[in-house]
């Protein structure tokens, strides 16, 4: 578990602030725990590239319940917030079936939402083993979440809870769903992994939102 950063004039500084801030990017996770195998579970954010990343939880281990984080971008700084929790009500969400290891095609966030100042993003594309990319790839990230930033694909992304994961389109439990609400400029995306069970485990389950926010 820790924030990995490089500092100088070619990388970006990491700022952490307290309190509800104007984040682009928020990390809702509810009743979490690991399976009780060896791979590491991996949540946080990633660049285009895997130049630079920031690790909120990583570990083989543990249980976190009713955590956010939030994150804003700007050209030399990723700025982190000490998030409120909220909880996304899902009513009238558009459910995904996944098979195992298997990434969905683009959804359109109907919106532009900006990442790390790579530029503004208006689709995604979500992983059944737990986060979600605006590469256009196809690299699932089995079987356990990266130590971020990691050059080696999947990048681009934010790890709501990556590790092997088996949603009940696959076989196994929970269900993985996105919502899109609002009205411009105050749209969101949620994207939503419900008691979604391990791989090999499936009474260890996994609950958390991403939420993307419209940026002008």
């Amino acid at each position: 578990m820790g924030i990995k950063s490089k500092i100088g004039l070619l990388s970006l500084m990491v700022l952490v602030l307290a309190g509800m801030g104007l984040a682009n990017v928020e990390i809702h996770i509810n009743d979490t725990v690991t399976d009780t195998d060896s791979n590491y579970e991996t949540v946080g954010i990633e660049q285009d590239g895997g130049t630079d990343g920031v690790v909120k939880f990583r570990n083989t281990s543990g249980y976190i319940s009713q955590v956010a984080y939030g994150f804003s971008f700007s050209p030399r700084a990723v700025t982190q917030y000490t998030q409120t929790y909220s909880w996304t009500n899902m009513f009238g969400a558009t459910e995904l079936s996944l098979s195992d290891d298997e990434v969905s095609g683009w959804i359109n966030l109907g919106f532009n939402t900006d990442f790390y100042q790579d530029g503004l993003y208006d689709k995604i594309r979500v992983s059944s083993n737990g986060f979600i990319t605006f590469d256009d790839s196809t690299n699932h990230g089995c079987c356990e979440g990266q130590d971020l930033p990691d050059s080696s694909a999947p990048n681009n992304l934010i790890a709501g809870w990556w590790e092997d994961l088996l949603p009940a389109s696959a076989g196994g439990v929970g269900t993985i769903k996105y919502k899109a609400e609002g009205s411009a400029p105050d749209r969101k995306m949620t994207i939503e992994f419900k008691n979604v069970g391990h791989y090999g485990d499936t009474s260890k389950k996994v609950s958390f939102q991403i939420q993307l926010f419209e940026s002008s």
